[in-house]
């Protein structure tokens, strides 16, 4: 804590500083890590205020920053500071929200990049999840303005990220749903490394009653999570208060612990905060607040209990956690970190409580795997109160590194703080100075501290700054493993290539791609000592010979990175194997041409052949001569070469057989409606024929063809020989089932205009005194006029026989001589036709026909006919009398 005299120099400092024109609210890029807490690395001094900030490493000793900015609407800003305190990025920042955004998370994304998520309005009035993959150059991997995580109803805030140990990250947050404060859930979401949702959307860690806050996440080494959170399910419901529940998501995103998560601490009055760590055996480590032996009328009376899970959801310490800070004295706000051992350290403030900082301290502990203390029982003190708000790394040592707010007066509670750091060893001693080491005590108010450990004992630690009293920048710094601060090389920054052995390989193997990568995210370039054995295009090699290469890697450098150390992995290409695809010979017959054959090698060389039997066959070259009946071995051989091991021998059968032929009568044309026949062929080997049709107007049964509709049939007479006879050649004949001889019916509803129906609904051609009627092709024909009228069916070219005849009259003009008379008319039972004066000695013929030109009678002879009409209905009849030179028509009625 430092004195009033101490905080009236810095001011006074601080003063000569602006009158001589330094100004510390901008100061230009650093050109190294600082040594100095009064100076710091500035991040973002952009104008109004930048705040939030999260960090992550750059996997090359930096870091890489965070933040929400206010230089104009908010927005995520982002920066990379490298291990040498370079600024990699545009100065203050480069943006990478495009809309109102907020809060942001973010994990390395084993590239040398980062992913981040926050909260973002840019998609209506709600708050949604956004993400965005920045490479080590800053440069976007997704969509500009960031990939929408989620965009259900209600409000998505307080996203939480880690890892998926694929290039991607998985992203949790609370969901409002509708209800605002009466309930809010927990989803998850798996983003890939290219930006693409693995997961359905509102994939559920939690859907449990009420709501469920402070959620953290950490990986499970195996592609999912595990997370931690605040549950007030049991607040409605029963007595136990708010608890800590907990829950794992694995790759697929399904949830392995029991739906909803487990209940971690549930137990009497408040158990909150939770926080958690890896205990490096595919569980967690988690501590939270807990009130349960507090007395009731102190509700801040907190302590820090911890439990550890392991991957299959079951607890290893007591139930409900177990102690680790119990004290009279309020103890909260937990940060834990992995030991490295399956253990845990933890730090938290101990003190009078949440109102009065200047009481507070801060203390750790350590806990192996089974939850056993192992430091001094009330744990180790950091310097003397005024502490608060700590954050935990692991030093990559067994130790932990912990940075702070730290008071430094007695002035009114936030008035000046600053930013400390201790770290401490697996035995719980502080390796710095006993107070901690100043990371930054300049003017005005540091605070909230976020770090992240640099890779070599030490950490890089971030803050918000107000220094120039008037907005909140960001500003950072390294701490070495001693404590002293700044590190780097100061010029342009180291990085190295990272190129594994190589495998063999077999020549045909393929073509492949190297795969090095450089620390500084540039390209890697590779050559090739021998070229005979490989060659290198880009990062594709091509094996060109069998022998060894040595392949190596390198990266030039650029403005701000060194020359990367080339990395060479010997390659070795061995003889590669190769395969022959010879497939199947056919049947051949003494008299066929020579013919080629086609097997290939994989390896791409010629093939050559052989023939066991040559009274059959000979092969010259890749060309067989046929000479005779009988089998020959045909083999297939390559036999390899500097590059190519021999193939196996593929072998095939020839078989050349005698010829045969087969004679297929003529099919006469059949109707349809005649009786099954007999199909006929014959074969030069005296073999059975065998016959089929692929068409569907007959069955073929044997020898017996069953006709099933009219039109053309075409029918196959095949032999398919025998270890003697070659198949014969396949023959067919056409021929016609015609169709049946229609029926036609007569429609007499109109009497003037009778109406023909072909009894085929189909092919129909209508004739007219033995001629076709133009366009007269459907079932149903109108007669207008006189004449005799038939149809003809025709399908697939076969056509039926004409239908019988029907004949229709135009009434002639009647008789004025009288030589025919005829009576009763109207007739009724009998008519009497008088034909004497018309017959003169010749007969007569005599029709009676209906109103559509039907005869109803016929007669011939001399004189006077009776005709008996009884059973004649009532209507419009016509008489003819002809004695083959007159004809005389008569109209009757009945």
């Amino acid at each position: 804590m430092k004195n009033n005299m101490n905080s009236f120099c810095r001011k006074l400092v601080f003063g000569m500083l602006i009158l001589t024109g330094i100004f510390l609210s901008s100061p230009p890029a650093a050109a190294q890590w600082s040594s100095s807490a009064y100076a710091n690395n500035a991040i973002c001094t952009a104008p109004l205020n930048q705040d939030q900030v999260a960090i992550a490493s750059d996997g090359s000793g930096g870091a890489i920053m965070a933040w929400t900015d206010y230089r104009g609407e908010s927005r995520i800003y982002a920066q990379r500071i490298d291990a040498n305190g370079l600024i990699k990025w545009t100065i203050d920042g480069i943006a990478v929200s495009t809309s109102q955004s907020f809060v942001p998370a973010v994990v390395e994304d084993g590239s040398g990049g980062v992913i981040i998520t926050w909260v973002d309005l840019g998609n209506g009035n709600d708050f949604d999840i956004y993400a965005q993959r920045l490479n080590g150059l800053g440069q976007a991997q997704w969509p500009a303005g960031g990939i929408l995580v989620s965009a259900s109803e209600g409000w998505q805030t307080n996203p939480v990220i880690t890892t998926d140990g694929q290039g991607g990250a998985l992203i949790a947050w609370i969901d409002d749903g509708l209800e605002m404060d009466a309930a809010k859930d927990v989803y998850i979401q798996r983003v890939t490394a290219n930006g693409s949702l693995s997961w359905p959307e509102n994939n559920p860690v939690t859907e449990a009653y009420y709501r469920q806050e402070d959620i953290k996440i950490i990986s499970d080494k195996n592609g999912g999570a595990i997370l931690a959170w605040t549950d007030y399910r049991n607040t409605q419901t029963t007595t136990t208060g708010v608890d800590v529940y907990a829950q794992r998501i694995n790759a697929t995103g399904g949830q392995v612990w029991e739906t909803d998560g487990v209940g971690v601490a549930v137990y009497d009055r408040y158990q909150q905060y939770p926080q958690l760590t890896s205990d490096g055996s595919g569980g967690a480590i988690i501590v939270w607040e807990d009130d349960r032996d507090a007395d009731n009328a102190d509700a801040l009376n907190m302590d820090i209990y911890g439990q550890r899970i392991n991957a299959t959801g079951n607890m290893l310490w007591t139930g409900n956690g177990m102690g680790i800070g119990v004290a009279p004295a309020t103890q909260s706000r937990p940060v834990v970190t992995g030991d490295g051992a399956g253990g845990a350290i933890i730090a938290w403030q101990s003190g009078s409580g949440f109102n009065n900082a200047y009481a507070s301290y801060l203390v750790t502990q350590r806990v192996n795997s089974n939850g056993a203390k192992q430091w001094a029982s009330a744990g180790v003190a950091l310097g003397n109160a005024g502490r608060e708000n700590p954050q935990i790394v692991s030093d990559g040592d067994g130790g932990a590194i912990i940075a702070w707010e730290d008071y430094t007066g007695q002035a009114p509670i936030g008035a000046l703080k600053d930013i400390f750091a201790q770290r401490l060893d697996a035995s719980g001693q502080n390796l710095w100075a006993s107070g901690g080491a100043p990371i930054s005590n300049t003017t005005f108010v540091q605070q909230n501290p976020k770090l992240i450990p640099d890779g070599a004992r030490g950490a890089i630690v971030t803050w918000i700054d107000n220094r120039t009293n008037t907005t909140l920048d960001i500003y950072a710094q390294r701490v070495q493993a001693d404590g002293t601060l700044g590190g780097g090389n100061g010029g342009k920054s180291d990085q190295a290539i990272t190129f594994n052995a190589l495998p063999s390989k077999k020549i045909s193997d393929g073509d492949f791609n190297l795969n090095a990568t450089a620390s500084s995210g540039l390209t890697v370039t590779y050559a090739s000592d021998n070229l005979s054995v490989a060659t290198v295009s880009g990062n594709i090699v091509v094996m060109t010979g069998v022998g060894t290469a040595t392949i190596t890697a390198s990266q030039p450098g650029s403005t701000i990175y060194n020359p990367a150390t080339p990395v060479s992995q010997t390659l070795t290409v061995l003889k590669g194997d190769q395969t022959i695809v010879f497939g199947a010979l056919p049947v051949k017959v003494p008299g066929d041409p020579d013919f080629t054959l086609q097997a290939t090698a994989s390896s791409g060389l010629s093939v050559s052949y052989t023939s066991s039997n040559g009274a059959v066959a000979t092969v010259s070259g890749n060309t067989v001569t046929v000479h005779g009946t009988g089998t020959t071995v045909l083999t297939a051989l390559q036999a390899g070469n500097a590059n190519y091991t021999a193939a196996p021998n593929v072998m095939q059968t020839l078989t050349v057989k005698t010829a045969q032929s087969i004679s297929f009568p003529v099919v006469s044309t059949k109707t349809w409606g005649d009786p099954a026949f007999a199909l006929s062929a014959t074969a030069t080997s005296g073999l059975a024929v065998v016959f089929s049709s692929t068409s569907d107007k007959v069955s073929i049964v044997g020898s017996t063809a069953t006709l099933l509709k009219a039109g053309s049939v075409t029918v196959f007479a095949d032999q398919p020989g025998n270890t003697t006879f070659a198949p014969a050649p396949r023959t067919s004949q056409t021929f016609c089932i015609n169709p049946a001889q229609p029926i036609v019916s007569v429609s007499d509803a109109d009497p003037s205009a009778p109406v023909l129906t072909s009894s085929s609904p189909g092919g129909n051609q209508w004739f007219k005194d033995g001629q076709p009627i133009s366009n007269a092709t459907q079932s149903t024909l109108t007669v207008h006029d006189a004449g005799t009228y038939s149809v003809v069916v025709t399908i697939d070219n076969c056509q039926s026989q004409p239908s019988a005849e029907r004949t229709f009259i135009v009434t002639g003009i009647e008789d004025p001589a009288g030589s025919v008379n005829v009576y009763p008319n109207p007739m009724h039972d009998q008519l009497v036709v008088d034909a004497e004066a018309l017959s003169s000695g010749s007969p007569v013929k005599l029709n009676l026909y209906d109103a559509v030109g039907r005869v109803v009678h016929q007669d011939d002879g001399h004189g006077k006919f009776v005709i008996n009409v009884t059973a004649l209905k009532a209507g419009l009849y016509v008489l003819k009398v002809s004695n083959g030179k007159q004809t005389i028509t008569k109209k009757l009625l009945k």
